[in-house]
């Protein structure tokens, strides 16, 4: 065998191996962290939706203990079921761009007529309407932030589009790059595809290995201890993925090998 094939047999090779493993990584990450089925997973598993109220509700809590109000005047005004709605619009929003912004005037007019009432009942008078405005704006301040995530995702939220289609524009270059590698790995004859399968696995569970054993998934704190626990579940998940997808690649690479080296 001359040394070009040798050359471009070795070189294909590496492609092959090269491409595999960022069209593997590139699928589980989209697969993953740009699934929106996948997040919502992740958020019912860690009950997002209850802590994110229970947030809100001892955030609350502080306001109403220094204002002297009775917690009857929050009836009907934050809910669960209010926060699980504007927290899905938030991710739907979210997953086309688009930046969510909870509609809180009711809230805020619910509130308002409440502490009102509560006053009336107590024959209290309002001494000052701007108090009443800037205590309710208050609260709807707590709730926003707590749903909409301190607003600290709100300059990235446009690029995930972006950032989306790119991806599924690599995903098929690696494609059309791994394929046309191994088309022509297998006119050269000379390197074993399982091999190269076995390669790529090897890559990928050293990533797998280099960085998620690197890094304090559990100590990870961003935002809030709400969505941190979200964002370190779902950094488990994919490090999960990428760990049992390297162990298939390496087998289905190792009996690819195995019987190629029977035929001989």
């Amino acid at each position: 065998m001359n040394k070009v094939k040798v050359i471009l047999s070795y070189l294909f090779g590496f492609v092959v191996s090269v491409s595999l493993f960022l069209l593997v990584f590139l699928l589980i990450v989209k697969y993953s962290v740009f699934n929106k089925s996948f997040i919502y997973r992740v958020i019912d598993e860690n009950n997002y939706y209850e802590n994110v109220y229970k947030s809100i509700v001892d955030g609350v809590d502080d306001y109403m203990i220094s204002s002297g109000l009775d917690n009857s005047v929050l009836d009907n005004v934050i809910t669960l079921d209010s926060v699980k709605t504007d927290v899905k619009k938030y991710v739907d929003s979210m997953y086309i761009g688009k930046v969510y912004i909870a509609n809180t005037d009711k809230m805020k007019e619910t509130l308002e007529n409440n502490i009102k009432d509560y006053l009336s009942k107590q024959n209290l008078a309002i001494e000052s309407t701007h108090e009443l405005d800037l205590f309710a704006s208050d609260v709807v301040k707590i709730y926003n932030n707590e749903v909409s995530l301190y607003n600290m995702l709100n300059g990235y939220i446009p690029k995930i589009v972006k950032v989306n289609s790119l991806l599924n524009k690599c995903i098929v270059l690696c494609i059309c790059v791994f394929v046309v590698s191994l088309l022509f790995l297998l006119l050269l004859k000379f390197i074993n595809v399982g091999s190269c399968i076995m390669s790529s696995g090897f890559i990928l569970l050293i990533v797998k290995l280099f960085v998620f054993e690197r890094i304090d998934i559990n100590n990870i704190l961003i935002i809030s201890d709400n969505f941190s626990k979200v964002l370190n579940s779902a950094l488990k998940y994919l490090s999960v993925y990428m760990l049992e997808v390297s162990i298939i690649l390496i087998i289905i690479g190792f009996m690819f090998s195995l019987i190629k080296n029977k035929r001989k």
